[in-house]
């Protein structure tokens, strides 16, 4: 059928955003530092809040012992105080701007933080001037310098992230100090001065070069993260394009399929019916082209099924050496038609795997390697390596750059075929290979050198050449070649399928094959077709139906599983099924696999066709011939179920 609008509208995922995403132009990249250093200057204030209480204790103490004046601990209670209005700031902070909300830091504060930090800068800054008795020893001095000098340095970790907070706090204390020993007067309180300048100019010099490190190692951070965001946003439009691709293409293989599913069976026809000689070689030609390109098409599903995990894997023991006599038969005639010697060294070995992928995976590097060597020879050869053995594909062809062998498995890539020559293929081969390969649980691998060949490998598990039970000539044979000898079905054919020249062509095709064809654009036509030929109390009598082509995608809300269904109900009895396809999506390829019924793949050979009616109705020419049977005593053979290919 026809990919309806509701089938191929192909409306665009939305891009994935990241759940915050970091700035990137200046002005937000500075906003944002601004942002994340105020959050810093509170944590650092509110985790220094317990050493700055023990250090104006100690402070207390030491000049009360000194002094015996209790003005040391009405100091402390000033400062104590500052401190508390340091922590109510804190918690009033944490309920402007929690964390949940403002996780990378707050837009504000600055001002409530400097109010009171001003309050404790001032009383670190008075001490000098209110705590130092008159006339005061010169080694009390001293210590009073080491422990401001102290404090200050403590401090600067605190105070970085803040401009304002650093210069306040640096400037007040060293002014206070330099100017408290300079107007004491004497050497020694103009060396403390001077001291106390110096130290304060480090100490400024230190709070600057912290606040820079902070804010080069926050544009680092956030500057990776924008770089993380920008990954991770392209890399959800890469899936989004992705999806989008897969959808395109599934939908335009659906819709390419239909006509060329058609066209295949009426060139089949046409060849079948012709009678004129003339007309013979034309009819011929009409039917081979039609055939390449439903190749071409079967190579893009059967990416669709590799990729959506319905082809399955039934390993046994196979003999290498039966599989290359296989590979000869197939291969050896073109092989000789180029001139091209083709050797094979097996070394009596046999691997456990499938024996049909693996024919598959081998006859498409057979089949590159004939086609781009034009002198010298291909040779397959099979060599133990532990308990695996590796199968090799060695050619004496062009070879390939190195600049192209890690693009060569991937989908529609092809390195000497820029005119897209259908005679090429589509550059799916390898892909399918790689895929079909990692099924097997191994992996394809090459080596190439341009202008002296290539080789490509994938290793196998090991197993006896004694126990080899493998029938390669029997898995990989050819298809059944299309013959004109009429099926002769029991029944009628029941045909749903919305495109009309589908029906025509099935019916066309059909028709020599059984009683009648029944065709039907909807389902409400089929089950009209059902109640009239294909109930159970119908069955044997001609033109009953006997079998039924649905086609997956309907144009009305009911697919080919569900009309299936409700046929088969209506008729009261289990009509034998076939269920036919032209989707590539993963999905639903998946789900026609799963489903009871035979699946065929669109265009349909009409070898596979023939091959499908036959098993289909198997069933029905056993109960025939038990009903025919005179001799009572004669074995009746048991019935055989029909199979679901495809499965």
């Amino acid at each position: 059928m026809g990919a309806h609008p509701r089938h191929r509208a192909m409306s665009p995922l939305p891009p994935a955003t990241p759940a915050a995403s970091a700035p990137t132009d200046s002005a937000a990249l500075r906003e944002s530092i601004d942002q994340r250093l105020l959050r810093q200057l509170y944590t650092h204030g509110w985790e220094s809040l317990p050493s700055a209480a023990v250090a104006a204790l100690t402070t207390a103490g030491f000049f009360y012992l000194i002094s015996g004046s209790a003005g040391a601990f009405a100091w402390a209670a000033a400062l104590l105080s500052g401190h508390a209005m340091v922590f109510l700031n804190h918690r009033r902070n944490l309920r402007r701007y929690p964390p949940a909300r403002y996780p990378e830091g707050q837009p504000g504060g600055l001002l409530a933080y400097l109010l009171p930090m001003w309050w404790c800068t001032a009383c670190w800054a008075l001490v000098p001037w209110v705590l130092m008795p008159a006339g005061g020893a010169v080694q009390y001095s001293g210590i009073l310098c080491m422990l401001l000098f102290g404090v200050m340095a403590a401090s600067v970790p605190a105070v970085a992230p803040s401009r304002w907070a650093t210069y306040t706090w640096l400037i007040a204390m060293t002014a206070s100090l330099t100017l408290y020993f300079a107007l004491q007067g004497g050497r020694w309180n103009w060396l403390l001065a001077f001291a106390a300048l110096q130290f304060g100019a480090i100490m400024m010099r230190y709070a600057i070069s912290q606040r820079a490190s902070l804010i080069r190692n926050l544009e680092t951070l956030l500057l990776k993260q924008a770089l993380s965001d920008q990954v991770v946003a392209q890399a959800a439009e890469l899936e989004r394009l992705h999806a989008e691709r897969a959808r395109f293409f599934a939908a335009a293989n659906h819709d390419l399929r239909q006509p060329v599913y058609a066209l295949t069976l009426l060139t089949d026809t046409l060849r079948r019916n012709v009678r004129d000689p003339a007309l013979q070689p034309v009819a011929e030609h009409a039917a081979h082209a039609t055939r390449q390109v439903g190749l071409l098409l079967g190579d893009m599903l059967e990416i669709s099924r590799l990729d959506a995990g319905a082809v399955p894997v039934r390993e046994r023991v196979v003999s290498v050496e039966d599989l290359c006599v296989r590979l000869y038969e197939v291969h050896e005639p073109r092989a000789n038609d180029k001139h091209l010697q083709l050797r094979f060294r097996d070394g009596n070995l046999a691997v456990r795997t499938d024996p049909d992928l693996l024919h598959r995976v081998l006859t498409n590097l057979v089949d590159n390697a004939l086609k781009y060597t034009q002198s010298g020879g291909v040779l397959i050869a099979a060599r133990r390596r532990g308990d695996r053995v590796r199968l090799a594909v060695w050619d004496t062809g062009r070879g390939i750059p190195p600049e192209h062998q890690r693009n060569v498995f991937n989908e529609f890539f092809q390195t000497d075929n820029p005119q897209r020559d259908r005679a090429q293929g589509l550059g799916l081969g390898l892909s399918i290979v790689q895929r079909t390969a990692r099924l097997l649980g191994s992996e394809v691998q090459l080596r190439s050198r341009p202008g002296r060949g290539s080789v490509f490998w994938l290793d196998l598990p090991l197993a006896t050449a004694e126990a080899a039970q493998a029938d390669i000539a029997a898995i990989a044979a050819a298809p059944d070649a299309a013959t004109d000898t009429p099926l002769g079905l029991p029944g009628s054919v029941l045909v749903l399928d919305d495109e009309a020249p589908v029906r025509l062509a099935l019916a066309s095709w059909l028709a020599p094959h059984c009683a009648a064809v029944h065709t039907a654009a909807s389902l409400d036509e089929a089950l009209a077709h059902v109640r009239a030929h294909g109930r159970a109390d119908q069955q044997g009598q001609p033109g009953a139906i006997a079998v039924m082509l649905l086609d997956f995608r309907l144009a009305g809300p009911a697919d080919g599983l569900q009309a299936a269904a409700a046929l088969r109900q209506a008729a009261g009895w289990q009509i034998p099924a076939a269920l036919v396809t032209g989707d590539t999506d993963p999905s639903r390829v998946r789900l026609a696999l799963g489903s009871q019924l035979a699946v065929l793949f669109k265009p349909v050979e009409p070898a596979q066709l023939r091959r499908t009616l036959r098993a289909l109705t198997e069933p029905l020419h056993a109960e025939e011939a038990e009903e025919a049977e005179a001799a009572p005593a004669a074995p009746t053979p048991p019935l055989r179920s029909s199979p679901t290919l495809g499965r």
